[in-house]
């Protein structure tokens, strides 16, 4: 492998280490497997052949669909990448109908290609997800798990909450919730994302919101 293609791995539990494949961008068009593998959360999980511990990698991973002309940029907390700022400056320019987004974990890259995907408001469903946490009194993090669209209008809207242990809550919500809030943020023109790489989660609409 390229060691420009290689991510170390250190098992958390028994040490064991390994060289594993690293995916540094993902085209959704000429690479539909890996695709699947960030939906099924496949692509980044690592299960030690030592001892069966599995964690999710965490690099960075630029995600590019042409078709539906989006990106997003996956980097883990705590990472700097500078070059994302100017590559997003350039993106606006030369792609102004793009919608381009960063995230800083697996769960919210596949979170986002679902939204996108369906032709929905990543913005509508954060705003949606706050609505959710309020009247639910529910902590934690908090995820769109799924949309479903029929002519224009949301029809399924899924939530996973996931819990200190790790393991996920699903949850179905009124459609309607998802519609509200996007007739929201359509009056509300503060609400849309500026150009280039935009952090787009809880804290960025609850900021919306003050």
């Amino acid at each position: 492998m390229d060691e420009n293609n290689i991510f170390h791995c250190r098992c958390r539990k028994c040490g064991f280490e390994e060289d594993v494949e690293k995916h540094s961008s993902v085209n959704a068009v000429s690479e539909p497997a890996a695709r699947l593998g960030i939906l099924d959360g496949s692509l980044m999980r690592w299960t030690c052949p030592s001892c069966g511990d599995t964690v999710y990698l965490e690099y960075p991973l630029l995600y590019h669909d042409p078709r539906l002309r989006f990106m997003i940029w996956l980097l883990p907390s705590g990472e700097y990448a500078p070059e994302i700022r100017e590559y997003g400056k350039k993106l606006a320019v030369l792609l102004p109908d793009y919608k381009c987004r960063k995230v800083d974990n697996i769960l919210r890259l596949a979170e986002k290609i679902q939204i996108f995907e369906q032709g929905a408001s990543d913005v509508a469903v954060e705003l949606s997800e706050l609505v959710f946490r309020q009247e639910s009194g529910l902590s934690g993090n908090i995820f769109c798990h799924g949309l479903r669209f029929e002519d224009g209008t949301c029809r399924e809207f899924r939530i996973s909450v996931v819990k200190p242990g790790g393991e996920h809550e699903y949850y179905s919500v009124s459609p309607n919730i998802y519609t509200d809030c996007s007739a929201i943020v359509e009056r509300n023109p503060d609400m849309q994302p500026g150009p280039g790489f935009v952090t787009v989660d809880y804290k960025w609409i609850a900021s919306k919101l003050n």
